[in-house]
């Protein structure tokens, strides 16, 4: 039995979790897939210069989603639900992990995002996987990419010296503790990508043609830096 990585929206997967994605077998799930129910565009589509309907751009998401992780030999389960970039989501918690429950049954361990950052759609994922961890499934987490490395990553991911003046910790607490964990009582498990499946990586980004310039936060280069995309975490709760 392999892992299932849960992804809130098309990208997740690949940004956050790329190491696990090269292990044989496993999943992905895509949670936030689906088109609201009125065209016209919104506030990421027009940041990311989308020409046509919030539809339109869904459907080309669609597709470089599956040209990103067939690079790691993965098609994904897209689940269909709407985010809540098109409003308050409707989404429950018990119909989500309806629908995960057959991926769960053949997966050795569910990885969630850890919801660093913020995002309603990271959070509500996040909460899932703490129902499922609490029913007695083995649940990981892992830390959000890009928002966790809005100050960079800490020493002890990278092997770096410290910032006498910055404490990349305070952030991930912070996050960390808005759902109920704490980097006390994490074990984190550090992947650092070389060689070719860094590049599988950098090439399974670039394929998301749409949302690199903004993943990367322009010059910032938080998602294409190969210094920083290099590094990925994976917390297992006590």
């Amino acid at each position: 039995m392999a892992t299932l990585v849960v992804s809130p929206h098309f990208d997740d997967a690949v940004l956050s979790a790329w190491a696990l994605l090269e292990r044989p077998g496993t999943q992905v799930a895509n949670v936030f897939t689906g088109c609201p129910p009125e065209g016209g565009t919104a506030y990421w589509e027009r940041l990311t210069r989308a020409r046509g309907t919030v539809a339109e751009r869904i459907r080309e998401r669609v597709l470089e989603d599956a040209d990103a992780l067939a690079l790691a030999g993965i098609v994904p389960v897209n689940l269909g639900f709407v985010g809540s970039s098109y409003g308050d989501p409707v989404v429950l918690a018990q119909q989500l992990l309806d629908r995960l429950a057959p991926l769960v049954a053949r997966a050795a361990s569910v990885v969630f995002p850890a919801a660093i950052g913020g995002h309603p759609d990271h959070r509500f994922v996040r909460d899932v996987g703490h129902l499922l961890h609490r029913s007695g499934k083995p649940v990981r987490f892992y830390a959000d990419c890009p928002y966790s490395i809005k100050y960079g990553w800490p020493g002890w991911v990278t092997g770096a010296g410290q910032s006498a003046f910055l404490d990349e910790d305070v952030y991930l607490e912070q996050h960390l503790n808005d759902g109920g964990l704490s980097l006390k009582t994490l074990a984190p498990q550090v992947a650092r990508l070389e060689g070719a499946a860094l590049g599988r990586k950098l090439a399974a980004t670039e394929a998301y043609r749409t949302q690199v310039d903004a993943l990367d936060s322009g010059p910032l280069r938080r998602v294409s830096n190969p210094d920083v995309v290099c590094f990925e975490v994976v917390w297992t709760p006590s």
